[in-house]
């Protein structure tokens, strides 16, 4: 779950952020290249799994056991920014999708604005009915037909335009 944690909906982005400023050939590469820098350190932290006995689960208690108390609290603090920044970019990339399958399927579509609000309100309400990860198992079925239900509706467009 660590692994395939850190390439999830960005994915979907990575068109508009890497291949058309860089072009095909350099866009394509740079992907490859930061799917290996991921790869290699979720593999990093699997190693890292147990040492002497204690389990890390977490790259701050990690943090702490090497280099000691500070480094825990500054790998705390740049771990809940990253969360942050990582969950407003999923509202913001989600609210993108809904104008862009509104816009595709109205004549007057709605503005931005209404699809962040509608995409906030889903991922709060996402976030409060999930407790724990173990809750994860039936959302995930869910998960699974909204997903396949927008690869649809983007391959009907594809085909359509």
């Amino acid at each position: 779950m660590l692994v395939i944690s850190f390439n999830s909906g960005y994915i979907l982005s990575y068109s508009n952020l890497i291949l058309v400023p860089l072009g095909w050939r350099w866009g394509i590469l740079c992907m490859f290249l930061i799917a290996l820098y991921t790869a290699y350190t979720q593999w990093l932290l699997s190693a890292f799994h147990f040492i002497n006995g204690q389990r890390f689960i977490r790259y701050r208690n990690l943090m702490g056991y090497h280099y000691g108390r500070q480094m825990y609290y500054v790998t705390w603090v740049l771990q809940y920014l990253t969360l942050v920044v990582a969950n407003i970019g999923f509202i913001l990339l989600a609210a993108r999708s809904l104008k862009g399958i509104s816009s595709e399927f109205s004549d007057s579509p709605l503005r931005l604005q209404i699809c962040i609000v509608i995409a906030g309100v889903a991922f709060f309400t996402f976030a409060c009915f999930i407790p724990t990860m173990s809750a994860m198992r039936w959302w995930l079925v869910v998960s699974f037909f909204v997903t396949f239900t927008y690869i649809f509706i983007l391959l009907f467009v594809l085909v359509n335009n």
